[in-house]
């Protein structure tokens, strides 16, 4: 049974701080109901199924700056093994530790290219993989409403699974600290001892999903194509209060009043 909607939050700051690889007591009692329901959040992608990857950059003559590439004629998408995890280099993700390489993708090419952080002018190369086997995946997707008020065994359930949609989402970048992977890496170890080929979860940069297989042969690259990023485009969203300064104080909050913010 979950206990709290603060279950997954214990649970992420003893993998980070405490210990890496072995549970006490109250933190397998929240990853044991997160397994358990997991059999009630499963969507199966078929074999033949089409899903998009990226990667930043292309395959050009030494020395030539990115932003040119478009100028040239012998450039060339990467290959074939750049586009499939590289064996003796997997880097941290959110689902693989380091050195365990784990096949990320995407419902949609925006979201793919997406999801690589590109910059205005930066070229990348995208690539459709063709899924070779059926492939039965934990869904972090599937409806989940976060709601602190109720205490009832299905709402905790749900918050849980909301809050580990959240978690698996959550934009990474190369300078983060290793161990805020660890917690979602722990609990996609978990799934994937109990059977499961993968995880799909939402893209907080993208209108598609993720997908992350465990097995880097389920799938093989079909095309390769050239993108360069034109415009991105963001939306904020305001956390906490503001903090207005001594004799401005009243000036600014009329003017925030005025303009809805």
């Amino acid at each position: 049974m979950f206990r709290s909607s603060e279950d997954y939050e214990y649970f992420a700051d003893y993998i980070r701080r405490e210990s890496r690889y072995v549970l006490d007591a109250r933190q397998q009692a929240f990853l044991d109901p997160v397994v358990e329901t997991s059999t009630k959040r499963t969507t199966t992608i078929e074999s033949g199924q089409v899903l998009w990857r990226a990667a930043q950059g292309c395959v050009a003559e030494e020395g030539v700056h990115p932003h040119d590439v478009f100028f040239l004629e012998s450039i060339e998408p990467h290959t074939i093994e750049r586009m499939k995890p590289l064996r003796d280099r997997a880097y941290e993700g959110r689902v693989n530790p380091k050195g365990v390489p784990c096949l990320y993708m995407a419902t949609d090419a925006v979201t793919a290219m997406m999801e690589t952080r590109p910059w205005a002018g930066s070229v990348l190369t995208v690539s459709q993989l063709v899924l070779l086997k059926q492939v039965t995946v934990v869904d972090c997707t599937l409806p989940a409403t976060f709601d602190l008020d109720s205490h009832t065994q299905e709402q905790l359930e749900s918050n849980s699974w909301y809050v580990l949609n959240e978690a698996f989402s959550m934009p990474v970048f190369q300078a983060e600290d290793v161990a805020d992977y660890a917690p979602t890496q722990y609990i996609a170890e978990a799934f994937r001892a109990a059977g499961y080929g993968g995880i799909m979860y939402t893209s907080q940069v993208g209108d598609g999903k993720n997908v992350a297989l465990f097995d880097v042969h389920a799938a093989e690259v079909a095309s390769r194509q050239l993108r360069r990023a034109k415009k991105l485009s963001f939306t904020f969203a305001k956390v906490g209060a503001v903090f207005y300064e001594g004799q401005y104080r009243e000036q600014l909050l009329a003017q925030d009043s005025a303009q809805g913010q």
